[in-house]
């Protein structure tokens, strides 16, 4: 009994700050502003003046815009995509505060979500 409870109470800690799977638009419409909206709300990845230098991990943003096709460009090089990303969050500030991977979608998955379709207009 003992030591199902220290074994409990050793992953415990782990379990509260595992990464998130959070899925939908990635929006960069100006340099250093990065948001991900999904069927949650909007996600501050960085904002200008903000702590994007201090956090590299967050760079990783612009996986989601690998694949040219599957972007739309409203602003010169800046715009939006659709992605996946398994990333930690801050809840209570609304931030994503790490991000580990990043997986770009096609715009019809995004489209297709009835949670998230009508954010992003062109």
């Amino acid at each position: 009994m003992k030591f199902k409870f220290m074994l409990c109470a050793l992953l415990l800690p782990l379990s509260l700050h595992a990464a998130e799977n959070r899925c939908g638009w990635v929006l960069n419409p100006t340099p250093h502003n990065v948001w991900l909206h999904d069927r949650d709300g909007t996600w501050t990845i960085s904002m200008m003046g903000d702590y994007l230098e201090e956090t590299p991990s967050l760079y990783r943003f612009s996986e989601a815009f690998a694949d040219e096709s599957q972007v739309v460009r409203n602003n010169g090089v800046y715009g939006y995509a659709c992605a996946c990303m398994k990333v930690d969050v801050d809840k209570e500030r609304e931030r994503i505060t790490k991000i580990y991977q990043v997986n770009q979608l096609s715009l019809k998955r995004c489209q297709d979500d009835r949670a998230i379709a009508d954010y992003v207009l062109d």
